[in-house]
């Protein structure tokens, strides 16, 4: 059904991406006639009520209206799930490779692409997580579309010219990302703000980040990133504190991909020393960040207690992406309690990157004296 792309950022075009997608899978099908497939998803109803999966009669007359585009709304999963089964049938019957049809996980994504964005046509989008909740809407997976360009770039931090470059920018990263990702799976994980923060970390051939308080995600051990998120969201329950682990975990998983992708982290030693996540959680911490020092691609820095002044007030953390396309500027993403905030212009760009020099500079960077201090501090915490 060839490569998948995202649809526009309104719901008018998600919508006709959908029909789009629907009327590839029924031409890969044979283009069966609407008669056909009436006759056909009654029999596959009769045989769903037996095993318990709901399946509708596909009525010719509304076949039709969907397929030629002619209704509102995105038409019910029900229906689509009904649609898909049928027209898989007729493959299998019609001895056509099932896979040009589609797998059903993968139509439950692209389903959830149009009913996010029509959700974001009534709604402006949701902080995220909040009181450790992670938000929700829906039992599909997180929205794929682009947030609201409003949502991440401040109104007084750009013209109206350069809202409409923006939007193309953001709009091009969402297509260069391509169809439904892995942390699409996690909507309960993942709010909106940060299934974008990971369509940038994704495609972006340079990651450079700074956390103060604990270890950047993209290196935490599981038991740590158990206990932060356990810190962070007191209110989250077992279950959405393993879910929040488990996307962090899987997030790592593109350091050990084979590619060109470079990562530059820094982190306070502060967080180093801290114990509240437990010795022995802390200890397979530092053995694991020992280890990543050498990791191809990887660079750490740790910055020494009073690494930064009043020169270089940092109070939140942030990451700066870079890609490959060199008509793309870098983008930054600063990180807030609840959200995050995606920033593009030069001046704003130009000062996270100094402020990255600076703790360069006040950091421990050379990869022998950062294991060198990883392992001091290891041999204190065996103590």
């Amino acid at each position: 059904m060839g490569e998948r792309y995202m649809p526009d950022d309104d719901y008018s075009a998600a919508l006709r991406w959908f029909i789009r997608e629907l009327n590839e899978a029924w031409h890969a099908a044979g283009t069966p006639s609407y008669a056909r497939l009436e006759v056909l998803s009654a029999g596959l109803a009769e045989e769903s009520r037996r095993s318990g999966v709901r399946l509708f009669v596909l009525a010719r007359s509304t076949t039709q209206e969907i397929l030629a585009g002619k209704r509102a709304g995105a038409p019910k999963w029900v229906w689509v799930l009904s649609f898909v089964t049928a027209l898989r049938a007729e493959a299998r019957n019609a001895a056509i490779a099932v896979e040009s049809i589609g797998e059903i996980d993968d139509w439950k994504r692209r389903h959830a692409v149009v009913c996010a964005a029509e959700r974001a046509a009534r709604h402006p989008l949701g902080a995220g997580l909040a009181r450790g909740k992670a938000e929700r809407d829906g039992d599909g997976p997180v929205s794929l579309m682009a947030p609201p360009l409003e949502a991440v770039v401040p109104e007084h931090a750009c013209s109206q010219g350069e809202v409409g470059a923006l939007r193309g920018k953001f709009l091009w990263m969402i297509k260069r990302a391509g169809g439904p990702r892995w942390w699409h799976d996690y909507p309960d994980a993942a709010p909106e703000w940060l299934a974008f923060y990971l369509y940038l970390e994704s495609i972006a051939c340079s990651i450079r980040t700074y956390e103060s308080g604990v270890v950047p995600g993209l290196l935490q051990v599981a038991g740590y990133a158990r206990a932060v998120a356990s810190r962070c969201w007191p209110d989250a329950s077992a279950a959405e504190v393993a879910r929040l682990v488990e996307l962090r975990m899987r997030r790592q998983q593109m350091l050990r991909e084979p590619g060109a992708r470079r990562l530059w982290a820094v982190m306070e030693e502060s967080a180093l020393r801290d114990q509240r996540a437990g010795r022995k959680v802390m200890r397979a911490q530092l053995r694991y960040l020992i280890n990543m020092v050498d990791q191809p691609g990887v660079a750490i820095s740790v910055l020494p207690p009073g690494g930064i002044d009043d020169n270089a007030t940092i109070s939140e953390p942030f990451t700066i992406f870079r890609f490959a396309e060199p008509h793309l500027g870098d983008v930054a993403c600063i990180e807030q309690p609840d959200s995050g905030l995606f920033l593009y212009r030069r001046d704003d760009i130009d000062h996270y990157s100094m402020l990255m020099d600076i703790l360069a500079i006040r950091a421990v960077t050379e990869k022998r004296d950062v294991q060198d201090l990883l392992m001091g501090i290891l041999r204190e915490s065996l103590w």
